[in-house]
């Protein structure tokens, strides 16, 4: 679920690498591509790593499971969202633009249909 998660972000914000690593994520391209300040990198992983720690505290604790993965991904940008106005009101514009083009490819979201498995017959 998480690296759907982190897969989805990478294609919504035209980005080339998934990031492993806090190192990762901190050198994505969002700061150069959008103008944005370092610490908006630090707000968009918030909202998302909250979000899948929140499902996955459902899942452990009161046996609830998403039924899709794009229901984290939703949860993320609510966060996002939802805590937007504590940014100052200069930089709430520019998360909003970050936060619309999630949104508009968690929207236009198609999965393939095409079984995919990591488990091979030897």
């Amino acid at each position: 679920m998480a690296r759907f998660i982190w897969c989805g972000v990478r294609e919504a914000l035209a980005g080339k690498n998934i990031p492993t690593s806090w190192e990762d994520w901190r050198g994505l391209q969002l700061v150069n591509e959008f103008k944005l300040p370092k610490c908006f990198t630090m707000f968009l992983f918030s909202g998302l790593a909250w979000a899948l720690w929140k499902t996955r505290n459902k899942m452990a604790i009161e046996h609830i499971y998403p039924t899709q993965a794009m229901q984290v991904l939703h949860l993320g940008v609510s966060f996002m969202q939802k805590w937007r106005p504590l940014l100052k009101a200069s930089d709430q514009e520019k998360m909003k633009e970050v936060v619309d083009r999630l949104k508009h490819w968690a929207m236009n979201f198609c999965p393939s249909v095409a079984c995919v498995s990591d488990i091979e017959e030897i």
